[in-house]
């Protein structure tokens, strides 16, 4: 998904622990959105329709502003979206069957979620428990 060839970590299980191609994956930057940046870089500056308003600082902040202590403080009409591209789906890149979570995985990532500010349904943290809890038990099975 992330625009690399298949096993593009695999090196590293020659010079670290094997999870450390985790950290690889984690520290990437998406090579589409790479691609994206470099193009409007390498195609110079561009005209930009910036649109200036008001706003009530009372109120909810507007996504992007600008001012400063002179100044009032002036919204402009910007999206976090620059563009929309169609995403491929996530089953075009399962080449290899699907290993469930490890407890010790599932444990960390429920942990990091609960302490997190990440809005998600209730259900979907029910549901990494339930899961947590039958790896916990296939972890008993076997010692």
């Amino acid at each position: 998904m992330q625009g690399f060839s298949a096993d593009w970590t695999q090196p590293a299980e020659s010079v670290a622990k094997k999870n450390a191609r985790w950290k690889l994956v984690g520290n990437a930057v998406s090579v589409p959105a790479a691609a994206w940046v470099g193009e409007k870089l390498a195609d110079g500056p561009s005209a930009v329709d910036l649109r200036v308003a008001s706003f009530d600082q009372m109120k909810k902040w507007p996504i992007a502003a600008f001012g400063g202590p002179r100044q009032k403080a002036l919204a402009v009409s910007v999206s976090m979206w620059p563009v929309a591209k169609a995403r491929p789906e996530l089953t075009q890149f399962l080449q290899f069957a699907p290993k469930p979570l490890s407890y010790k995985a599932t444990a960390g990532f429920i942990s990091r979620l609960s302490s997190g500010s990440l809005h998600f349904p209730q259900e979907f943290l029910a549901a990494l428990r339930r899961h947590a809890d039958r790896m916990r038990g296939q972890m008993e099975l076997v010692a």
